[in-house]
């Protein structure tokens, strides 16, 4: 990753990456205080894309990693978390209550050494050794864990000098009936007595992925990970809609939810939680057969804003060529070859946190592109 300027001590940088499969949000607080939300690695690469990023600005995430935030624990959000964890020596873990259920914990337990286990579930069992071997004297290893969020809950409110603006997270989601269907959902990934173990797959849809709103006085983002719509209107994007606040600011900024997918898209918050024409950034989902977003979601993200931008380009690209004897075959299993990472790319934005207020920046970096 190429050098890079760090943020001023008073600006709030919001920093999402995306290399096709995966995401990271990396987050100046201000005063060279920096949050993490998620995690994923470029190709290539087992280094985490936030651990990267800090090299390049000369920032040491031992001292200023504050905070690290895991939305949901599917596989394109948790890549690389542990090395993550393991670096940032001083930061709290946050989860989604939705995981912090004694169920989650066996079956995490019961994955190891097993068939069961996917990434996702290795990089969790990992952090939670790593919050073990943390644990403060007298503490038993068993009563250490994440910090649980649900909607409402605040576990950030910063305010580092006087002459800066205080930036806080606030969690969105998950709503208290999601928590009820992702326990059981969770419940029924064990195996039954007399079953073999099986594979842990993720659970669709996603309804109790966490939500954070960054805000401070001038600006405000909504991070909307992989959170779905449902029929139930107590839970996913519609529950965050009927708990909307009147007196909560209208957000500048949306990280759209899903990769841009219709099932994540709710008019509604558009209408009701976002300014007119705000900046909308996707990050891309290449794995899947119909990748994420199609033209239909370009389109419509750009019905609504003129300011709408993708980390990366959607639908991969072609493997590198190994040989005739070696592509022959792999042709032959798979007629439409593609690798489904590509570069990692970057939009960034910018903005002063002190008493005037000033535009935000956005800049495009390494393959980021403006909706068009």
């Amino acid at each position: 990753m190429a050098s890079q300027h760090r943020p001023k001590t008073n600006e709030i940088e919001i920093s999402i990456f995306g290399p096709g499969v995966g995401e990271c949000v990396v987050i100046h607080l201000g005063r060279g205080n920096w949050a993490i939300v998620d995690s994923c690695c470029g190709t290539g690469s087992n280094n985490p894309v936030a651990l990267d990023y800090f090299e390049a600005l000369g920032v040491d995430p031992a001292s200023a990693v504050k905070h690290f935030f895991i939305t949901h624990w599917h596989d394109d959000h948790i890549r690389g978390a542990s090395q993550v964890l393991a670096r940032c020596k001083q930061a709290k873990f946050w989860c989604s209550s939705a995981i912090g259920t004694g169920d989650f914990f066996t079956l995490v337990c019961l994955s190891k050494g097993s068939g069961m286990a996917s990434s996702g579930v290795d990089e969790f069992r990992a952090i939670l050794e790593i919050l073990s071997q943390r644990k403060p004297s007298g503490v038993r290893s068993a009563a250490v864990g994440p910090e649980w969020l649900l909607a409402g809950m605040s576990p950030v409110s910063y305010r580092p000098t006087l002459w800066m603006r205080g930036v806080r997270i606030l969690a969105l989601s998950p709503s208290a009936a999601s928590l009820t269907l992702a326990y059981r959902q969770i419940a029924n990934l064990l195996p039954r007595e007399g079953e073999d173990r099986r594979r842990v797959v993720r659970q669709s849809p996603n309804q109790s992925s966490l939500v954070l709103s960054v805000e401070s006085k001038w600006f405000r983002a909504i991070l909307g990970a992989d959170l779905e719509n449902s029929a139930n209107p107590a839970v996913g994007w519609g529950a965050i809609v009927q708990s909307h606040r009147p007196n909560l600011d209208l957000a500048d900024q949306l990280k759209v939810p899903h990769h841009g997918s219709r099932n994540a898209d709710n008019p509604e918050v558009w209408r009701v939680l976002l300014k007119k024409n705000p900046i909308a950034v996707v990050t891309p989902n290449s794995a899947l057969r119909q990748p994420l977003p199609t033209p239909a979601d370009v389109a419509r993200i750009r019905r609504r804003t003129n300011r709408g931008f993708c980390t990366s380009r959607p639908g991969g690209r072609k493997p590198t060529t190994r040989g005739g004897a070696i592509d022959k075959t792999a042709d032959s299993v798979a007629k439409n070859r593609r690798t489904v990472l590509g570069s990692m790319g970057h939009v960034r934005c910018r903005i002063g946190a002190g008493w005037v207020r000033t535009a935000p920046r956005i800049e495009l970096l390494s393959g980021a592109y403006p909706l068009e």
